[in-house]
């Protein structure tokens, strides 16, 4: 059986599992470009982040997809779409038209993001209340929640995918890619 918590889980690992995948190797100049863009952070402490970002984000995205260390994933993960959220508000605010570096997304920031950051805190928020759901790797997975995972996965890969691809073509077409 499918829980809730399983499928906030996937869901939530997904989301930060697809949102590093494009900040690693040279589209790192471009991460760097848009923490910049944000007014938050003097120059060096944007490199910083613009490096440090893809792996903590891929860590907490593998870490919510295996269940190991659940808990911490998910606080890590609200802690990370608070501070994103935050700086999406301070920018908005200010008028700021840069793109928002969610996944590298040449869109420029919109208050729609603002709202669609608080959607994914209030995912992992009911994450954190209904726990991880079954197939943790700390305990052996049952036939059916192993066999929903898969079904889930082979939807969610190849539309990660498609994503990916749309997102690259989209920033080459503009130059950036």
């Amino acid at each position: 059986m499918l829980s809730i918590g399983l499928v906030l889980r996937l869901l939530l690992g997904s989301v930060f599992l697809v949102a590093a995948a494009d900040k690693f190797g040279p589209n790192g100049v471009h991460l760097q470009r848009t923490v910049l863009g944000y007014d938050l952070l003097s120059p060096r402490l944007a490199r910083w982040l613009a490096a440090a970002l893809p792996p903590v984000e891929t860590v907490c995205g593998l870490l919510l997809l295996s269940g190991f260390c659940s808990e911490f994933a998910v606080a890590a993960a609200i802690a990370l779409l608070g501070l994103f959220t935050l700086a999406l508000t301070v920018s908005v605010m200010r008028g700021h038209a840069h793109p928002c570096g969610c996944a590298q997304s040449l869109e420029p920031i919109r208050w729609r993001m603002v709202l669609r950051n608080l959607c994914l805190i209030a995912v992992a928020v009911t994450l954190w209340l209904v726990g991880p759901g079954a197939l943790p790797l700390s305990e052996p997975p049952d036939s059916d929640s192993l066999n929903s995972a898969i079904s889930m996965g082979t939807v969610a890969v190849p539309l990660a995918m498609v994503w990916l691809r749309h997102t690259r073509a989209a920033r080459a077409s503009t130059g950036l890619g």
